[in-house]
Protein backbone atom coordinates (compact mmCIF):
# COMPACT_ATOMS: atom_id res chain seq x y z
CA UNK A 1 0.00 0.00 0.00
CA UNK A 2 1.39 3.24 -0.98
CA UNK A 3 1.95 6.21 1.86
CA UNK A 4 -0.12 9.02 -0.22
CA UNK A 5 -2.04 9.47 -3.35
CA UNK A 6 -2.00 12.28 -5.45
CA UNK A 7 -4.28 13.30 -7.41
CA UNK A 8 -6.44 16.67 -8.56
CA UNK A 9 -8.79 19.05 -6.37
CA UNK A 10 -12.02 19.65 -8.40
CA UNK A 11 -14.55 22.05 -6.44
CA UNK A 12 -17.14 24.07 -7.74
CA UNK A 13 -18.28 27.28 -5.43
CA UNK A 14 -21.43 29.52 -6.82
CA UNK A 15 -18.96 32.37 -6.72
CA UNK A 16 -15.72 30.83 -6.40
CA UNK A 17 -14.19 27.98 -9.21
CA UNK A 18 -11.86 26.02 -7.26
CA UNK A 19 -10.91 24.17 -10.89
CA UNK A 20 -8.29 21.20 -11.38
CA UNK A 21 -4.72 21.58 -12.35
CA UNK A 22 -4.36 20.80 -16.22
CA UNK A 23 -0.92 19.18 -14.53
CA UNK A 24 -2.07 17.69 -12.02
CA UNK A 25 -1.49 14.03 -11.65
CA UNK A 26 -3.47 10.95 -10.58
CA UNK A 27 -2.95 7.65 -8.78
CA UNK A 28 -5.87 4.84 -8.42
CA UNK A 29 -7.44 5.27 -5.39
CA UNK A 30 -7.16 1.87 -2.29
CA UNK A 31 -9.76 -0.03 -3.17
CA UNK A 32 -12.94 0.77 -0.93
CA UNK A 33 -11.74 4.78 -0.48
CA UNK A 34 -14.44 7.03 -0.59
CA UNK A 35 -14.31 10.60 -1.31
CA UNK A 36 -15.58 12.75 1.88
CA UNK A 37 -18.32 15.27 1.30
CA UNK A 38 -18.53 19.11 2.34
CA UNK A 39 -20.57 21.66 1.82
CA UNK A 40 -19.67 24.82 -0.51
CA UNK A 41 -19.11 27.89 0.31
CA UNK A 42 -21.86 30.13 -0.54
CA UNK A 43 -20.45 33.89 0.09
CA UNK A 44 -17.89 35.78 -0.97
CA UNK A 45 -16.30 35.07 2.27
CA UNK A 46 -12.67 35.34 2.20
CA UNK A 47 -12.58 37.05 -1.14
CA UNK A 48 -9.99 40.11 -0.08
CA UNK A 49 -11.58 43.51 0.27
CA UNK A 50 -9.91 45.37 -1.78
CA UNK A 51 -9.82 43.27 -4.85
CA UNK A 52 -13.98 43.10 -4.44
CA UNK A 53 -14.12 47.02 -4.12
CA UNK A 54 -11.44 46.92 -7.87
CA UNK A 55 -13.48 43.82 -9.26
CA UNK A 56 -10.02 42.17 -9.49
CA UNK A 57 -10.19 38.72 -10.65
CA UNK A 58 -7.70 35.77 -11.30
CA UNK A 59 -6.46 32.52 -10.72
CA UNK A 60 -4.11 31.03 -8.07
CA UNK A 61 -2.27 27.44 -8.35
CA UNK A 62 -1.63 25.59 -5.31
CA UNK A 63 -0.70 22.27 -3.53
CA UNK A 64 -1.13 21.02 -0.13
CA UNK A 65 -1.38 17.74 1.59
CA UNK A 66 -3.63 15.94 3.73
CA UNK A 67 -2.59 14.14 7.36
CA UNK A 68 -3.53 10.56 8.31
CA UNK A 69 -5.50 12.89 10.57
CA UNK A 70 -7.05 14.23 7.75
CA UNK A 71 -5.65 17.52 8.22
CA UNK A 72 -4.41 20.11 5.15
CA UNK A 73 -0.38 20.88 6.08
CA UNK A 74 1.97 22.95 3.78
CA UNK A 75 -0.29 24.66 1.67
CA UNK A 76 1.51 26.73 -1.18
CA UNK A 77 0.68 28.74 -4.12
CA UNK A 78 2.43 27.63 -6.88
CA UNK A 79 1.15 29.89 -9.91
CA UNK A 80 0.46 33.85 -9.13
CA UNK A 81 -3.31 35.51 -9.88
CA UNK A 82 -1.67 38.34 -10.85
CA UNK A 83 -2.69 39.97 -7.11
CA UNK A 84 -0.61 39.48 -4.25
CA UNK A 85 -3.81 39.94 -2.08
CA UNK A 86 -5.90 37.30 -3.99
CA UNK A 87 -2.75 34.68 -3.96
CA UNK A 88 -2.22 35.59 -0.08
CA UNK A 89 -6.27 34.46 0.28
CA UNK A 90 -6.05 31.20 -1.16
CA UNK A 91 -4.87 28.76 1.26
CA UNK A 92 -6.73 30.35 3.96
CA UNK A 93 -10.04 30.07 1.59
CA UNK A 94 -8.96 26.12 0.78
CA UNK A 95 -8.70 25.42 5.03
CA UNK A 96 -11.67 27.50 5.29
CA UNK A 97 -13.61 25.82 2.61
CA UNK A 98 -11.47 22.65 1.73
CA UNK A 99 -12.46 20.70 -1.30
CA UNK A 100 -15.05 17.30 -1.62
CA UNK A 101 -12.68 14.47 -2.26
CA UNK A 102 -10.65 14.03 0.92
CA UNK A 103 -9.92 10.33 0.74
CA UNK A 104 -11.02 8.15 3.41
CA UNK A 105 -9.90 4.35 4.09
CA UNK A 106 -12.97 1.85 5.12
CA UNK A 107 -12.77 2.85 8.54
CA UNK A 108 -12.73 6.17 7.51
CA UNK A 109 -9.29 7.20 8.46
CA UNK A 110 -8.15 9.82 6.29
CA UNK A 111 -5.44 8.82 3.57
CA UNK A 112 -2.61 10.90 3.02
CA UNK A 113 -2.31 13.38 -0.14
CA UNK A 114 -1.24 15.52 -1.75
CA UNK A 115 -3.90 18.08 -4.50
CA UNK A 116 -3.05 20.40 -6.38
CA UNK A 117 -4.85 22.66 -8.35
CA UNK A 118 -6.06 26.24 -9.74
CA UNK A 119 -8.46 28.63 -7.50
CA UNK A 120 -10.01 30.77 -10.06
CA UNK A 121 -11.22 34.25 -7.71
CA UNK A 122 -14.03 35.84 -9.95
CA UNK A 123 -16.74 37.65 -9.26
CA UNK A 124 -20.48 37.56 -10.27
CA UNK A 125 -21.11 40.05 -12.16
Amino acid sequence: MADSVIFPALTVFPFLLLAQSANAQSETMEAGAQPQNTRPATTYEGYPVTAMQEQREGTSGYVFSITDDGQMHNCQVTQSSGHADLDAATCPRLRRFPPPGIIRDEQGKAIKARYQGLMSWKLNQ
